[in-house]
């Protein structure tokens, strides 16, 4: 291994473990879908510096990512209902949860 592959090595270790104390700060400090939001934004943002265009045709990239996170079948969708559902406990407790039982 050379002093380089050391180093980067070292790099992602300390980066990674940095990781931890956002986390932590940012739990405290916003609520969670921000907090993943922020995630995908801070991990796209040096992608959108170093990787290029693809390239296939606008249209089709545009295509893709709104069909990248669609359900493609009744287990994923109700996957994601119970994600859905989950968040809303997570983020106002059991009001959501009387909320919905009240619409009957």
């Amino acid at each position: 291994m050379t002093p380089r592959d050391t180093l980067a090595a070292v790099g992602v270790a300390v980066v990674w473990g940095l990781t931890f104390i956002a986390i932590k700060v940012g739990v405290a400090e916003t609520w969670p879908l921000m907090l993943s939001a922020l995630r995908f934004v801070f991990a796209a943002f040096p992608a959108v510096l170093f990787v290029g265009p693809p390239k296939a045709p606008p249209w089709m990239v545009v295509l893709y990512g709104l069909l990248l996170g669609e359900p493609s079948t009744p287990v994923e969708l109700a996957g994601g209902v119970l994600v859905m559902a989950g968040l809303a406990l997570n983020a106002f407790g059991d009001r959501a949860l009387r909320c919905a039982l009240s619409f009957r």
